[in-house]
């Protein structure tokens, strides 16, 4: 830590945060703090502040962002439709998904590959028995 807090700034911190939870919205601590806080210093008073208060339900991202999980619900909601509406376009588009819904189907084969020497020349080792043929010529 390269910083003190005093307790006018530990509550300050502490009712944002408080506020942000019930009011299912979101306060990003950095903010509050004075710029000689760097993140380390930010992350710590997080931890301090959250450890062993009933705070509500919350998530903390990048060390310094606290937000409602009500918060974090409701901007899931705005995109549900547009999620449902990717993922089906998607599902058409992708022949690995349509390969894997259908399942008792068998994958598509390319015709236009060549086939190898192994396979040419009957299976696993036909080189060597063609080798052996013209030897024994």
């Amino acid at each position: 830590p390269s910083c003190c807090v005093g307790p006018a700034l530990l509550s300050q911190v502490e009712a944002s945060i408080e506020d942000a939870v019930t009011s299912a919205t979101w306060v990003d601590v950095q903010t509050l703090l004075p710029p000689s806080f760097n993140d380390a210093d930010c992350t710590q008073l997080l931890q301090q502040v959250l450890k062993g208060r009933g705070m509500g339900s919350h998530r903390v991202f990048q060390g310094s962002v606290v937000a409602s999980d009500k918060f974090i619900d409701t901007c899931r909601g705005y995109f549900d439709e547009l999620m449902k509406q990717k993922a089906e376009k998607d599902s058409k588009s992708s022949t690995m998904l349509l390969f894997v819904e259908e399942g008792s189907r068998k994958p598509p084969v390319v015709p236009d590959l060549p086939a190898s020497d192994d396979t040419a020349a009957g299976g696993k080792g036909g080189k060597k028995d063609e080798r052996r043929k013209k030897a024994a010529e």
